[in-house]
């Protein structure tokens, strides 16, 4: 299942890339919504039950929410104060190529400090664990940009009221829903 999510957040960045237009052709009915809702919530759980459940699972988790939150914290410094060229202007015309690029590198620093104290000095190979975090980071860009693609289709400005003023509880896990899967499914191929 946590294969599944992860190809199915791949598919996101195609509907990401094709918006509007692909939209317009082909709306997507409430089934197919709902079957994507479905693709990206049990994954994730399953996703985050997996790092959980590892050794040292909590520090595996937090490892996660750095990445995200560094990437989500320095995109938005760095798009502030460098943002010029738009990422995805149709999704979510805030947010810039060189908030993104800032992102990447707030989360590599993090991860770069961090992943010995999660995962043991000497336990891993530098590379591939920081290519990990990369598709981690990339993943969650695109969770946050389907999020706001789902938003704009349906014409709302939040995904609920439970957390006024933050866009809703989607806004806080869109990241984190990408993310999780693609976190688990790699530590578990590179055997960490």
């Amino acid at each position: 299942m946590v294969v599944f999510g992860t190809i199915w957040w791949g598919n996101a960045l195609s509907m990401i890339a094709g918006y509007p237009v692909n939209f317009r052709l082909k709306p997507p009915g409430h089934f197919a919504m709902a079957s994507y809702g479905l693709l990206m919530l049990v994954p994730a759980m399953l996703g985050l039950a997996m790092l959980h459940g590892a050794d040292h699972g909590v520090r595996r988790l937090f490892f996660l929410f750095e990445l995200v939150w560094m990437a989500d914290i320095g995109a938005y410094f760095a798009g502030r104060r460098f943002g010029k060229r738009k990422l995805a202007i149709e999704v979510s015309p805030g947010k810039s190529v060189e908030g993104a690029i800032g992102g990447f590198i707030a989360a590599m620093l993090v991860a770069a400090v961090s992943a010995p104290w999660v995962f043991g000095y000497g336990r891993f190979d530098w590379l591939p664990l920081l290519l990990l975090c990369a598709a981690v980071v990339g993943a969650s860009i695109i969770g946050d940009l389907t999020e706001s693609l789902f938003k704009r289709h349906r014409g709302v400005k939040d995904s609920g009221t439970i957390l006024p003023g933050h866009g809703g509880i989607l806004d806080r896990v869109d990241s984190v829903l990408a993310a999780a899967p693609v976190l688990a499914l790699g530590l578990a191929l590179l055997g960490i």
